[in-house]
């Protein structure tokens, strides 16, 4: 293993944002710094910002973002009541929802913020107002040092005539209008490094709901209602890819075949929470069994991984499979995506940038390091 890849998945190793020149990542870092979070509010407005951006949005209402906040942390607190922290609003003010009510514990996302969106509860609407007064102005805070030693009621008025006077945090606030605007450049950062945000993201929250929760076991699977895995676009993505070329398998070096196909998260999908292509391996069943919510080891696997991803990539672009299979790869390679040219050493430098922060933050969560029998 090569001592980049190895710096990342040493126990204690702390895993970094993605660097830039221009903008101030330790400020970025430190809106979600665990030993200040004391409730959860900044956690799920980041989410709710966060989200917005990869849907494309640059200017985004309060009203929405709560509504938001309260979707993210619906399942975790109606169904386990998890603890978010010493008189948690947000806390509080699912509990009321779901009372009073008796919404389903599993309702999805989507639903649940249509409800809320045509709620006519006054209680309800004065609750979210309690969100306005300082999470925008705080989440942003370590982006403007020179406010230390403010009183409170002066801070926020201080922090958004900063925000407005330079693109320097990731958001401008106008709160006559209850609205923030992104700011081009972290625009551009967060949706270029939208996986690995992601990832640094879920460890945060899993990290904050785990100390406060310290008797309750699998908190990665209490974050979200359990959702049938579409795996059916990878399918007929690996079975393509077989017609052209056998596949091997990376544990056992065997061939696979249409037959006995069966498809792998790298990462465990109980901590990315998703079934993108670039996370996904062809596999035999008793293999995906025995791995489980394991982690590959990365000196045996990760190269044949990236390896095999790079093969299928260029294969389906050069057949032109349908874009609907292979549009999973924009996440991690979207200025080269297209390319037909695109260098092997490029795609997989592309692929491990997103791969390997992911591993370490998962592994530092305490999944377990998976050893295939045969090795």
């Amino acid at each position: 293993m090569s001592k980049i890849n190895q710096s990342f998945v040493d126990n204690g190793m702390k895993v970094k944002l993605p660097e830039s020149k221009t903008l101030n990542i330790s400020a970025f870092e430190q809106m979600l710094s665990l030993k200040n979070l004391t409730n959860s509010y900044k956690l799920y407005w980041f989410a709710a910002v966060f989200d917005e951006i990869r849907k494309g949005n640059v200017e985004i209402t309060f009203g929405n973002i709560v509504l938001m906040m309260i979707t993210r942390s619906w399942y975790s607190i109606a169904a386990y009541r998890l603890n978010l922290g010493f008189m948690d609003k947000l806390n509080d003010l699912v509990s009321y929802i779901y009372e009073r009510y008796q919404l389903a514990k599993d309702i999805s996302r989507h639903d649940l913020f249509s409800f809320l969106e045509d709620l006519d509860d006054r209680e309800f609407e004065t609750r979210l107002t309690d969100f306005y007064k300082y999470v925008p102005f705080r989440l942003i805070s370590p982006f403007y040092p020179e406010i230390k030693g403010f009183k409170d009621q002066l801070k926020n008025r201080k922090i958004e005539e900063l925000s407005k006077s330079n693109d320097e945090a990731i958001y401008q606030i106008y709160s006559p209008e209850k609205k923030i605007i992104i700011n081009n450049n972290w625009f551009d950062y967060i949706y270029k490094n939208q996986v690995i945000i992601s990832g640094w993201y879920y460890y945060k929250l899993i990290f904050f709901l785990q100390k406060r929760n310290p008797s309750i076991p699998a908190i990665p699977y209490k974050l979200e209602a359990p959702k049938k895995r579409y795996l059916k676009n990878a399918k007929i993505f690996w079975s393509k890819i077989i017609k052209f070329s056998p596949l091997i398998d990376i544990c056992t070096n065997q061939p696979i075949s249409s037959d006995n196909l069966s498809i792998d998260h790298f990462i465990p999908w109980s901590f990315v929470l998703h079934d993108q292509l670039w996370n996904l391996v062809p596999t035999f069943q008793a293999i995906n069994s025995s791995k489980s919510d394991g982690l590959p080891q990365l000196e045996l696997y990760l190269d044949k991984f990236c390896n095999l991803q790079y093969y299928a990539f260029i294969t389906a672009l050069e057949k032109k499979f349908p874009m609907r299979l292979v549009e999973d790869y924009i996440e991690i390679a979207r200025d080269i995506i297209f390319s037909k040219n695109i260098r092997s050493d490029i795609f997989v430098r592309n692929l491990k940038e997103n791969i390997i922060p992911l591993y370490q933050l998962a592994r530092n969560q305490g999944f377990p390091v998976w050893e295939y029998p045969g090795c």
